[in-house]
């Protein structure tokens, strides 16, 4: 079986409500079996196979996948309301639909099932429609659907039970050098959720030689048997796994509360007033199941510098992200030389999430090394670097080879891809650089490299705004560059920053010379960069 660029990542969430308004406390309200039977059950359905863009080739098999699938729910009591091939405006209709439908009812659950491309963007995860019509990632956010925002939606139409399930391309065409059998959606979860995926993170699902998909294929034929839905995606890792001769394996996430069956067994009944559910077979087994007072509790610290060293004093244990300890109070040491440590003190009684971010020791004589150069010229060109004499700020000069337009997308890409590195990895190089005699070069800060803009948007948000500051600032631009004439040819369309995002600390700002804002982007991706002192 050949794998392609369709990656099915299929995800069961099912949401809780809100108890005393705290998001950590949300459990599936429990309804006993008549109920189950009788509760309103509406599944929006989607299938894009038929993709308009270059970057986005046609699949096989979305549109097979979600009628063999919307057969099966209609035969389990699903409302159904099904959309091929959906451009965004027709995504945007059948969902509206779809919600007006849910409310109708304010209990009973609803399903959301999408095949078709998927990308992450700045950590977001995006459905695209089949008209999409944007030639560069940074783009996406605006022509395509936020998958959190499809779940949110969901949520507060306030069913008791919603189910997503998304089955989506994870090669990234935007990425070059890219491996075609690797990528990926960002991570999904949530307290009270469950979670399956159809192929372990980073791996390619395979579409399968027949009319179905290997992991719809084994869905279809376990969904409508009477197992609660842990059984049902066991059943479905083992086909997935044994059908692609071991290469592909579903995996799952559960974090939820309580029962959910797609068609429930024919003999069942509530063993107590919370109804939980005994099932009565001729063999007459019965089970319960309830909360255990929890001990443990997960730590997580997310630091700047990303490599500083955490010690939990008086604790053998070495720290890792997530490490689950015992409930109490812990003195924590962060450090990193060069920066001033910080000791933290908790009391842990939960989960519990810290951003720590360390500060520079600066020397006093670090300003001592600027050029100072009295010239009625901007900037003094040299042999191996620029500098701009308004700021004092000295920078490396690169070799470029050739001539790019900034302007076309493929020579933006074989630039990047030639002379690109990796974040960490430019800024090893510019740390460890000795050029023109000095050796404390370091990666530009955004701050840095908005000196040398003719003009400055800001962080990216919105294309409409941005849109119109660009039509309207367009003329500042030298050689598609938004830089002084004179360093046009020294400058590159897009650069690393040195700084970090502080929601995502895998994310590092990146500038766009060639548009006039900020991006935060992956910091595994090969990008350009210029050196600073």
């Amino acid at each position: 079986m050949s794998l392609i660029l369709k990656l099915s990542f299929a995800i069961y969430l099912i949401n809780i409500n809100l108890v005393a308004n705290n998001l950590s406390d949300r459990a599936i309200k429990r309804v006993s079996p008549s109920e189950m039977m009788s509760e309103s059950k509406v599944a929006l359905l989607v299938g894009n196979s038929k993709y308009n863009n270059y970057l986005f080739g046609e699949l096989k098999n979305p549109e097979n996948d979600i009628r063999a699938v919307a057969k099966k729910l209609k035969n389990l009591g699903f409302t159904i309301i099904e959309g091929y091939n959906l451009s965004i405006d027709d995504f945007d209709s059948k969902f509206d639909d779809f919600k007006a439908k849910l409310r109708a009812n304010s209990d009973g659950v609803g399903l959301f099932y999408f095949a078709g491309h998927g990308i992450e963007v700045g950590g977001i995860n995006y459905l695209i429609p089949t008209d999409l019509d944007v030639k560069e990632e940074r783009k996406i956010p605006r022509k395509s659907t936020p998958l959190n925002e499809v779940i949110e939606s969901m949520n507060e139409t306030g069913k008791r039970l919603t189910i997503a399930i998304v089955d989506a391309c994870r090669v990234n065409p935007f990425e070059p050098g890219r491996n075609k059998d690797s990528g990926g959606l960002a991570p999904f979860s949530a307290s009270g959720t469950f979670i399956a995926f159809s192929a372990e993170s980073g791996k390619v699902a395979d579409d399968g030689s027949g009319n179905l998909s290997p992991f719809a294929s084994a869905l279809v034929k376990h969904i409508d048997k009477p197992q609660r839905i842990e059984e049902l995606f066991k059943a479905v890792r083992t086909d997935v796994y044994r059908d692609t001769n071991k290469v592909q394996t579903p995996v799952i996430q559960d974090q939820t509360f309580g029962e959910f069956y797609f068609k429930l067994p024919m003999s069942v009944q509530t063993t107590n007033s919370n109804n939980d559910i005994k099932i009565d077979n001729k063999n007459k087994s019965t089970y319960s199941i309830e909360n255990v007072e929890r001990t443990q509790f997960a730590l997580q610290i997310d630091r700047y510098p990303t490599d500083s060293r955490i010690t939990i004093e008086g604790l053998g244990a070495k720290y890792n992200d997530g490490i689950m300890l015992n409930r109490g109070k812990y003195s924590i040491l962060i450090e990193k030389s060069g920066y001033q440590p910080k000791r933290i003190k908790i009391d842990l009684q939960s989960d519990l999430r810290l951003d720590v971010s360390l500060e520079k020791i600066e020397l006093e004589d670090t300003k001592i090394s600027k050029v100072q150069t009295k010239t009625d010229e901007r900037f003094t060109i040299r042999k191996n670097v620029f500098i701009d004499n308004k700021t004092g700020y000295m920078w490396e000069k690169p070799k470029i080879v050739g001539n790019w337009n900034w302007d076309s997308l493929d020579d933006r890409l074989n630039f990047t891809k030639t002379y690109g590195k990796t974040w960490a990895d430019a800024k090893s190089y510019c740390d460890n650089l000795v050029l023109d005699g000095y050796s404390d070069w370091k990666l530009p800060s955004r701050d840095e490299f908005h000196t040398l803009m003719t003009a400055y948007y800001g962080e990216y948000n919105n294309y409409e705004n941005w849109s119109k500051w660009f039509e309207a600032n367009k003329h500042k631009r030298n050689n598609y560059l938004f830089v002084p004439k004179e360093i046009s040819e020294f400058m590159v369309p897009w650069a690393w920053t040195r700084d970090i995002s502080k929601t995502n600390t895998s994310y590092s700002w990146r500038l766009y010379f060639s548009d006039g804002d900020d991006y935060g982007y992956y910091q595994d991706d090969n990008y350009l960069f210029r050196c600073v002192r």
